[in-house]
């Protein structure tokens, strides 16, 4: 004859079950699923995107403005508290007319999907867009004729 569980057998058994089944889907998890945050993708990926939207941003400087391409410059980083990383920020510098930063900033903006200037009315005096793949652009009027453009990976794995 069988004994009925007692609670505390019941509540082991659960547990345990629940344990199981965590264990399955974290493994299956690992393999099988895409990368869903920045941390997991390395800075190889990121660099690919800035030198993209590099690439948009130089074929759109106004003909009497100059691009200076700065390069990149790399900086420790934590990802987490136990893997370190790096943060890659590549600049670019323009220079130009006197009198035609808003507008040489409106047009730089323009080249960027869903680009933000700032302030919202009145002249442009900046930019900043999402380039995707966590990838920030932010551009702004640094001095009469000039305009700097910073574009940041963010902390990325080696």
């Amino acid at each position: 004859m069988c004994r009925p569980l007692s609670t505390r057998s019941l509540w082991w058994t659960i547990a345990g079950a629940w344990g199981v089944l965590l264990v399955i889907l974290g493994a299956w998890s690992s393999f099988r699923s895409p990368a869903t945050t920045r941390e997991q993708r390395d800075l190889g990926q990121a660099k690919a995107t800035v030198d993209q939207v590099v690439g948009r941003l130089s074929g759109n400087v106004p003909a009497d403005w100059r691009l200076f391409d700065e390069g990149y410059r790399e900086e420790p980083c934590e990802v987490s508290l136990v893997r370190d990383g790096v943060l890659a920020t590549r600049g670019l510098a323009l220079s130009g007319p006197v009198g035609s930063e808003s507008g040489a900033i409106s047009r730089l903006a323009s080249t960027l999907d869903g680009a933000s200037l700032r302030p919202g009315e009145g002249s442009p005096e900046g930019f900043f867009a999402d380039a995707g793949e966590f990838v920030a652009v932010r551009g702004s009027i640094t001095a009469p004729g000039s305009i700097t453009i910073q574009i940041k990976t963010g902390c990325r794995p080696r």
